[in-house]
């Protein structure tokens, strides 16, 4: 195994990556992690925010054109600590205009500037909370920068839902 390197501690996307030579060449390659199969490749991007902090075997395997089995395990420490956004969100109020008079029922739409993705998913889940669930979970991470999650409201209804984070 060339990556990543026995006994290290790693976070987010890592690399796994293994070299294997024979005179008969290389038939099949196959990558383990935690006893599951990830790769049937030389190589593996492995994302580890799925995967619960702790202690990781890594297991690549190699059979040769002849059918001989040459193997090699190392272990790795998943250590994925949770980033601490420090800075607030820059919001400004489109409407009502500021010193406008108005009457009635006035939508306020604000525009949340700088909200990182995990400002994001942090405020959908305080505004999910505050709406009167008593757990949120997000399951997912949208490609379109969406969130999917499973609440809990008054402890007796399981309800699904789906945020969408927009920067205007």
């Amino acid at each position: 195994m060339i990556s990543p390197i026995a006994d290290s501690i790693v976070s987010g996307t890592v690399l796994i990556d293994m070299n294997a030579t024979d005179a008969s060449g290389i038939s099949s390659y196959a990558i383990y992690i935690d006893d599951i199969f990830r790769s049937g490749t030389k190589f593996y991007s492995w994302d580890t925010t799925q995967e619960i902090n702790g202690v990781y075997p890594i297991l690549c395997v190699v059979i040769d054109h002849s059918g001989n089995i040459g193997s090699d395990t190392i272990s790795i420490t998943v250590n994925n600590s949770e980033i601490v956004d420090t800075s607030s969100p820059n919001v400004s109020i489109i409407t009502p205009v500021a010193n406008s008079t108005v009457s009635g029922i006035v939508s306020i739409i604000r525009t949340l500037k700088s909200l990182n993705p995990f400002g994001f998913e942090k405020l959908a889940q305080r505004v999910l909370r505050e709406s009167g669930f008593t757990s949120v979970k997000i399951t997912k991470h949208g490609h379109n920068g969406g969130l999917e999650g499973k609440g809990i409201i008054r402890i007796v209804q399981v309800k699904s839902l789906f945020l969408q984070h927009m920067i205007f």
